[in-house]
């Protein structure tokens, strides 16, 4: 059977432009709550919490916090509600940016991972990083920074990348942007966290990069480093007690030196760098936590969440960020056949000329080519669906295939 796409189409004109998101965990009528916020329109709120209600096939409870990969494409978060593996005892669960279908990370063996606190997915979707509790397990640290990889389609063996610290705390990773390097907190005590260290997500390169007795000229000493982030040009963004509580200070690439952000912003605590080089963080403008946005140096301050907002406060667990590229679509009819499916030989003919990707339902591109009228292409080695989008003079067209 045939299936000719769009005898009478509508062409998108698209206009694109980058937007950044902040993916949170909010205390609210004695619980937690999921959301993500527009990190330039307080007001663009989503309950990814009431996403998730709609797909759990058994009861439970989710924890926090939530955390988002760099591109958007997968949330990571605790549950006792997607396996029974998990009633009692929340494993560590994925979900796509749909929110159409959780997955429980299970090891080689088929184990459940029972991390603790923020973990995140590499943006390619093949591996996850997170901490955990060693209590009971010989030869390791309090808490180490673990990943677990999927090569082929299954996931591996977990893989400590802090072994080799010297601290017996190693909690809190981010991801760089690119997602080639690890930072976490790093302590000898539970809390708080006394350094930052990172480490390449190919286990290479593990370093301490500061520590509360790095003290800048001209500051006392201070308890603690905390939450570091880094940033699109290489800096880690954290923060610090050094002189006058938390604020925020920034450790220039292959700098020992760290540079204050904002001198006049105290309480100021929890960053994530978002991929625009802008810097979200959780501040005390009253009595509770809430998101602040600010430039990189500092400037141009707002918060996007506030007395307004349906939850009692942003909780100080871990915030993540990630920016997509939003589309603002003009439509206009014209009578066009782009291309055509053919479901049984998985086979797409291509009637103009112009550009063909082809993508899972996450978004994420499996091939790129530019292909000519009368051509066509074999699809048969992707798994259904998938999304073929074909661009045509600035036009786009796109369908899911069975």
């Amino acid at each position: 059977m045939k299936f000719t796409f769009l005898i009478t189409f509508t062409l998108l004109c698209l206009c694109s432009s980058a937007q950044s998101f902040v993916v949170f965990t909010a205390s609210q009528n004695s619980g937690s709550v999921f959301y993500k916020v527009n990190a330039d329109d307080g007001n663009s709120l989503v309950n990814l919490s009431e996403k998730l209600n709609l797909i759990a096939p058994l009861a439970g409870n989710d924890y926090g916090p939530i955390c988002v990969s760099t591109n958007g494409l997968y949330y990571t978060f605790l549950s006792e509600r997607f396996d029974a593996d998990c009633q009692g005892w929340a494993c560590l669960c994925y979900v796509d940016s749909n929110f159409q279908q959780v997955q429980v990370y299970k090891d080689a063996n088929g184990q459940p991972i029972h991390s603790e606190g923020k973990s995140q997915m590499l943006p390619n979707g093949n591996a996850v990083i997170f901490s955990k509790d060693n209590s009971g397990e010989p030869n390791m640290h309090a808490r180490d920074i673990f990943i677990l990889r999927k090569t082929a389609g299954v996931w591996g063996n977990v893989e400590n990348l802090s072994a080799q610290s010297t601290y017996e705390y190693n909690t809190y990773p981010a991801i760089s942007l690119d997602g080639s390097k690890i930072v976490f907190d790093a302590s000898t005590q539970s809390f708080p966290s006394e350094a930052a260290m990172t480490v390449n997500t190919d286990g290479t390169g593990l370093s301490v990069v500061i520590t509360k007795d790095n003290i800048p000229s001209g500051y006392s000493a201070g308890p603690s480093v905390h939450s570091p982030s880094i940033a699109p040009n290489g800096s880690i963004v954290f923060e610090a007690e050094w002189g006058a509580g938390e604020r925020l200070w920034r450790l220039p690439n292959g700098s020992n030196t760290p540079v204050l952000i904002n001198a006049t912003m105290g309480n100021d605590n929890s960053p994530t760098v978002l991929p625009d080089g802008r810097i979200a963080s959780l501040q005390l403008p009253n009595a509770t936590h809430d998101i602040k946005i600010m430039n990189a140096d500092g400037s141009n301050a707002s918060f996007v969440t506030g007395t307004a907002s349906p939850f009692d406060e942003v909780m100080d667990i871990g915030i993540s960020s990630y920016s997509s590229t939003s589309t603002s679509i003009e439509k206009s009819i014209a009578k066009i056949s782009a291309f055509e499916y053919n479901s049984i030989q998985k086979s797409i003919m291509f009637s103009a000329n112009g550009t063909m990707k082809i993508c899972d339902l996450t978004g994420r591109l499996l091939c790129s080519n530019s292909v000519f009228a009368g051509s066509t292409y074999s699809t048969s080695e992707y798994l259904s669906p998938i999304l073929v989008v074909f661009e045509e003079r600035g036009y786009l067209y796109s369908k899911v295939c069975y």
